[in-house]
């Protein structure tokens, strides 16, 4: 799945099972194991399939678990105490997050 996501929005609206790389490399340790045991190469597909379905099945449930307002909880960190303590802030995004809960200044 190299390259599917590129930021974390991606990550979290990616359909995973469209990108699956049928021939997933697992890394080099379990690479490794899986030359050296003695189970059939059936047996090492299986193990296979079952890893990459384990982490389809965790993206999925960690995508169903973040909040609809994902984005105006990352704005929220403007009002962080290392933020509020800087000397330089960045005016344009305490504008976002009052956009965000409804503040107009255009009025």
């Amino acid at each position: 799945m190299p390259g599917a996501a590129t930021t974390d929005k991606d990550f979290l609206t990616i359909q995973v099972e469209d990108h699956q790389d049928p021939v997933a490399h697992l890394g080099h340790l379990f690479e490794s194991h899986a030359s050296k045991c003695n189970l059939s190469p059936q047996s090492i597909a299986n193990i296979r399939k079952r890893c990459i379905d384990f982490n389809v099945k965790l993206v999925n449930e960690i995508q169903h678990r973040i909040p609809s307002n994902y984005e105006t909880l990352k704005k929220v960190i403007v009002l962080s105490l290392e933020n509020t303590l800087k000397q330089i802030k960045d005016p344009h995004a305490l504008v976002e997050l009052a956009r965000e809960f409804g503040f107009d200044d255009q009025k």
